[in-house]
């Protein structure tokens, strides 16, 4: 824990100081434009048939309220109008453009703030452009934070749903980062016909983007939950649960397309109709993305912690049970556990000639003739493992009872211990959660599977994840549901 709160610490402060020098940069902008806002018109809604080359040298411009705002003579270009307006009091007022002896017209609404900010309809507000390229960056600097994080998270915090939360924010955060500086790229390339609007229309946009890049990793990762939970009905009796893993990538392609065919479908209506729309679309697509997003985060997190070298230093190895047959003898699942155990065993004694304790850790199901830590200490000691160097935990009946028992077996013997735990190499995460929750420091070493069975059992581990902290989960939804929806209210409003 006390590894943890460092990380998390030094992450926090990295995250304050990104997030106060971009309010200093974008403060320091404010003050070099004073309080003055550029107007870009692109469709001046003049005479019918007037290009820009038509229009005179100088057109007239009249305000609606005397005293709000002063404005400098229009300045026509090529392809567009240009208007530059500065702030004299708090208030609201219309400017209308035309040329003289024509009743047709351009027309701009603006309003001043007590900040003396304008708010103008083709410019949005005073200093945009710098608030949202900040906006880019800061995005972009808490994904490389959590990526910075996450890579130097070792040992035992590894196991955390920390972990899961840093790569799914490093996800998020990455693609919205990059949606937002892609379309300043443009807005700077072209703003006359890429205007404010249209880059603030990117913001709102963040969610739908985060599932548009998602859409092809998710569809594959269903269809790899298909044939996996084929191949499972293939190898084993049909059970409810492989039938139920059918379900859930059907359902995964059908929630991509209807997100999809949801936030493309045709709109008619008044302005407050769009903004309840856009509200509406925001919010079921965040949360839509979330359930996304927490799921490649979960299988990041796993793979990297099937992945992840234990040093050959440990005194104990816990070894997980599970079923086993009711001859005695162990299922493939439980023998590849009890294999890889006594390979790291057997490694470390070669490497560093320290010779690790096994703990074999399981009790006895209803319908099981033995305690499992029985049935695998049988098959330790056939594989050549001395009786001196296994200690049985039979009293366990869940994977969380594992860690605790077995840490009381450990901690009587040698309370400063390094111990790993052997399991099934799609189960060491949810496993290193367990030990994390019981108070045990260890890490996983684990045992290799079909390549079949790894889809299913990761959605398995997903769900049992979200399931051991679903208040939590809900609670952390409902803050980014609100941040979102905020966001964009501030932005239509």
């Amino acid at each position: 824990m006390e590894k943890y709160s460092q990380i998390m610490r030094r992450m926090s402060i990295g995250i304050a100081v990104l997030a106060f020098i971009l309010l200093l940069i974008c403060a320091l902008y404010r003050v070099r434009i004073g309080n003055t806002v550029v107007a870009v018109i692109t469709n001046p809604g003049l005479p019918a048939n007037t290009s820009f080359e038509d229009l005179p040298d100088e057109l007239i411009m009249e305000m609606e309220t005397e005293g709000v705002v002063s404005a400098d003579q229009a300045r026509i270009h090529e392809d567009y109008i240009e208007l530059r307006f500065r702030a004299v009091a708090p208030g609201s007022t219309g400017c209308s453009i035309r040329m003289e002896g024509d009743e047709d017209s351009a027309y701009c609404y603006l309003r001043v703030d007590r900040w003396m900010n304008i708010f103008c309809n083709h410019s949005y507000f005073t200093g945009l452009e710098m608030y949202i390229l900040a906006a880019g960056i800061f995005y972009l600097g808490v994904a490389i934070l959590c990526i910075v994080t996450f890579v130097r998270m070792k040992d035992s915090v590894l196991y955390s749903y920390v972990s899961i939360f840093l790569t799914g924010l490093a996800i998020f955060f990455g693609v919205g980062g990059v949606s937002v500086l892609f379309e300043f790229v443009r807005y700077l390339i072209d703003p006359y016909y890429y205007g404010i609007p249209v880059l603030l229309d990117s913001l709102w946009a963040i969610p739908n983007n985060c599932m548009l890049y998602m859409t092809l990793p998710m569809l594959l990762f269903a269809v790899a939950m298909i044939i996996s939970n084929i191949e499972l009905l293939r190898h084993e009796r049909p059970r409810l649960s492989n039938v139920l893993g059918l379900l859930i990538p059907l359902l995964m392609i059908g929630g991509e397309v209807f997100c999809v065919l949801f936030a493309t479908r045709d709109f008619s209506g008044s302005f407050n109709d769009y903004r309840r729309r856009l509200l509406l679309d925001n919010v079921f697509i965040t949360i839509y993305v979330y359930f996304e997003y927490m799921l490649a985060a979960s299988v990041i997190c796993g793979i990297r912690a099937a992945k992840h070298r234990v040093s050959p230093d440990r005194d104990f190895i816990v070894i997980l049970g599970c079923r086993f047959r009711k001859d005695g003898t162990l299922t493939p699942l439980l023998k590849g556990r009890c294999d890889r155990a006594i390979e790291f065993r057997n490694e470390q004694l070669e490497k560093t000639g320290k010779d690790a304790i096994l703990i074999p850790s399981g009790g006895q199901g209803s319908d099981e003739p033995m305690p499992e830590a029985h049935a695998m200490r049988n098959y330790l000691i056939e594989a050549g493992v001395p009786d001196d160097r296994i200690i049985c935990e039979d009293k366990s009946v869940n994977t969380f009872q594992n860690m605790q028992f077995s840490k009381r077996i450990i901690r009587e013997r040698k309370p400063d211990a390094k111990t790993a735990f052997s399991t099934t190499n799609y189960h060491i995460f949810r496993s290193g959660v367990w030990a994390g929750l019981a108070g045990l420091e260890a890490e996983g070493i684990g045992s290799s599977t079909k390549w079949w069975f790894w889809p299913n059992a990761f959605m398995r581990e997903c769900v049992g994840l979200f399931v051991n902290r679903i208040r939590q989960e809900l609670v952390l939804l409902a803050a980014v549901v609100l941040m979102d929806a905020w966001m964009l209210y501030l932005i239509v409003r």
